[in-house]
C-alpha cells in the first residue's frame, strides 16, 4: 500500500488530541521519506476529511533572483482546524539531477511537475515576502477545491503534468482550478497593464536577473511581443494575485482582505558591472582595436579570435533553431529574428581554411543579414535586447574585414597573373 494512503488512514482514525498530534508528526516523517523517491512519490497527503472545518487561501510568494524564482510563485494554504494542521499545496514538485539537467528539460518543454505539500512554517525559511488572499468559499466549494488540489481535472494518471511556461504552470493551474471552483459567476476587475506584452512582463520579473533577461531575449521569438489577454496575463503569479484580489462572484467579493504573512526587504538592483551591456560594449571596443591592428599589419585571414566568435555565434544559432524545431513549446521561438545575426552558417566560418576564396558569397550573405537586423531593430515586431547592438556591430566588423581580405587576395592574384602574362 502506498505510504500516502497509510498516512491518510491514520488521519481518518478517530483519536485523542495527543494521538492526533503524534499521528500528524508521523505522517510528516513519512512525507519526508516519500520526497526522496520517484517523481510521483512526491504526492503527499492533504490533511482533510469531509466535514472538517478548513480555511483556504491563495499565497503569492515574491520573486527573488534566480531562474526558478524570478517571477514569484503561487500556492494554496490549507488550515484544518479539526486536525490542527497548517500546510501549503504546491504544483512544482520535481526531482532533477542538477541545475543543468533542469534547465535543459525546462527549455525543451520536457519537464513534468507533481503536487506536493509541506508545513506552512517551512515557507518562512526562504526569506521571501508572502502575501495571503483568503478564499471566500461555501462548504461545497471547499470540497470541490480540495478535490482539484488532490489532482482531479488536470493531472495525468501518474500524478504529474507536462509543464508549459505560459499555458500550464503553478499560476495558470490555480487560475483554472479557482475558475472551476467559483463557477461561471466569477468576474475579474478591468485589465491590468493593458498595453504590456508578454516580453515586457518577463522583463519586469527579470529586473534583478539581467543575464537571464539577456539570454531569454535571445531564445524568445515574436510570439512574446503580442499583448496577452486578461487570463493570459495570469501566467505570472503577481497578476493572478492582483486579479483575484478584486474578483467577485455575483454581487459579493470572491476573496477576503489580503494579508502580508511575512515581509523581507526588497533585494537591491544589481551593481552596474552585473549588466550585459557593459561587457558587450567592451567587446565591441576590443574588436575595433583588434581589427585596426590586423588591418595595419595587412592581416586579413581568419584568426583564432574570429573562429571562436563565429563558433559561439553559430552554436547559439543551432540552439535557437533546435528550440524552434524540437521544443514542446516551440511557439516561443518560432520566427526568431536572432537567427539572422546568430546564424548556424557561421559554424562554416569557424572551421573554414584560412585563405579559402570560396567564402565570398557566404560572407556577403551573413554581412547583409547582420545589417538588416541592425537597421531594422526599431521596426521589427520582435523586440531585441539593447545589448545585442554592439554584438551585431562586432559581426559586421569581422565580416567586413574578411571581405576586404578576399578582395585583397583577388587583387594580389590579378597582379601576379598580369606580371606572368607580361613576361
Amino acid at each position: 500500500m502506498p505510504i500516502s494512503c497509510i498516512a491518510e488512514l491514520l488521519l481518518l482514525h478517530k483519536s485523542t488530541a495527543m494521538q492526533r498530534s503524534l499521528q500528524r508528526w508521523f505522517v510528516l516523517f513519512l512525507a519526508a521519506l516519500c520526497s526522496t523517491g520517484q517523481l510521483h512519490a512526491k504526492r503527499l497527503p492533504i490533511f482533510y476529511r469531509p466535514g472538517d472545518s478548513v480555511t483556504l487561501s491563495l499565497l503569492y510568494i515574491s520573486p527573488v533572483p534566480g531562474l526558478q524564482t524570478a517571477f514569484g510563485h503561487s500556492q494554496v494554504r490549507l488550515i484544518n482546524h479539526n486536525l490542527h494542521t497548517d500546510q501549503v499545496i504546491d504544483f512544482t514538485g520535481y526531482s532533477y539531477e542538477s541545475t543543468l539537467h533542469f534547465l535543459w528539460q525546462f527549455l525543451y518543454g520536457d519537464i513534468y511537475y507533481d503536487i506536493f505539500s509541506k508545513p506552512t512554517e517551512a515557507m518562512y525559511k526562504e526569506e521571501r515576502t508572502i502575501y495571503e488572499l483568503p478564499l471566500l468559499l461555501t462548504k461545497d466549494q471547499k470540497d470541490t477545491l480540495i478535490e482539484y488540489l488532490k489532482g482531479k481535472y488536470f493531472f495525468q494518471s501518474g500524478g504529474s503534468y507536462l509543464y508549459d511556461y505560459l499555458k500550464k504552470n503553478c499560476s495558470t493551474i490555480m487560475r483554472d482550478i479557482l475558475k472551476k471552483t467559483y463557477g461561471p459567476d466569477l468576474r475579474f476587475p478591468p485589465k491590468i497593464d493593458s498595453t504590456k506584452t508578454f516580453r515586457q512582463i518577463y522583463r519586469d520579473g527579470l529586473i534583478r536577473n539581467p543575464w537571464i533577461r539577456f539570454f531569454s531575449d535571445i531564445v524568445l521569438g515574436p510570439y512574446n511581443d503580442r499583448i496577452p489577454t486578461k487570463e493570459e496575463q495570469m501566467f505570472a503569479p503577481k497578476y493572478l494575485y492582483l486579479y483575484f484580489k478584486d474578483a467577485t462572484v455575483g454581487q459579493r467579493p470572491a476573496t477576503g482582505h489580503p494579508i502580508r504573512l511575512i515581509a523581507f526587504p526588497e533585494r537591491p538592483l544589481p551593481k552596474w558591472y552585473h549588466y550585459p551591456h557593459v561587457y558587450t560594449w567592451a567587446l565591441l571596443l576590443i574588436e575595433i582595436f583588434y581589427s585596426i591592428y590586423l588591418l595595419r599589419c595587412r592581416i586579413y585571414t581568419l584568426r583564432l579570435f574570429d573562429r571562436l566568435w563565429f563558433g559561439i555565434a553559430g552554436a547559439f544559432g543551432v540552439f535557437i533553431l533546435s528550440l524552434w524545431v524540437f521544443s514542446n513549446y516551440s511557439y516561443l521561438s518560432v520566427g526568431n529574428i536572432n537567427l539572422l545575426w546568430l546564424n548556424p552558417l557561421m559554424l562554416l566560418l569557424a572551421f573554414a581554411p584560412a585563405k579559402d576564396t570560396k567564402l565570398r558569397l557566404l560572407l556577403l550573405l551573413l554581412w547583409q543579414l547582420s545589417l538588416i537586423v541592425l537597421v531594422g531593430m526599431p521596426f521589427f515586431t520582435q523586440r531585441l535586447h539593447e545589448a545585442f547592438i554592439p554584438l551585431i556591430l562586432v559581426n559586421l566588423i569581422k565580416l567586413t574585414r574578411l571581405l576586404l581580405g578576399l578582395r585583397h587576395q583577388a587583387n594580389t592574384a590579378n597582379i601576379i597573373t598580369h606580371d606572368d602574362t607580361a613576361e
